[in-house]
C-alpha cells in the first residue's frame, strides 16, 4: 500500500479556541484550510484534500510544521481558472 504524503501545516489559534490548519495541498500546491479542534493542541493527522487534482479527491496526513513556519499563500485565481480550463 502506498505511503499517504506528509505535509506541514500552519497553525494558527483563534481567540475562541479553535485551531485554522493551513497546508499547501501536495495535489495542486494551492494553500487548503482545515479546522484542527479545541484542544491545547490542534487535531493533526489524516485529511482529505480540499480540490479534485487532476480530477482525483486525494488524502495526506497533517503533521506539525516548524515554529517559524511562513502561512502557505493561494495561489492567483488566473492559475486556477487556466488550470480548470485544461
Amino acid at each position: 500500500m502506498a505511503r499517504l504524503p506528509e505535509v506541514a501545516t500552519y497553525a494558527r489559534r483563534h481567540p475562541d479556541g479553535v485551531w485554522d490548519l493551513t497546508v499547501a495541498c501536495p495535489f495542486c500546491g494551492d494553500a487548503h484550510l482545515h479546522g484542527g479542534g479545541r484542544d491545547a493542541h490542534p487535531d493533526l493527522g489524516l485529511c482529505v484534500s480540499h480540490c479534485l487534482a487532476d480530477g482525483l479527491v486525494g488524502s495526506y496526513v497533517l503533521i506539525a510544521g516548524p515554529a517559524d513556519m511562513a502561512k502557505p499563500r493561494s495561489k492567483s485565481r488566473a492559475w486556477r481558472v487556466a488550470r480548470a480550463s485544461r
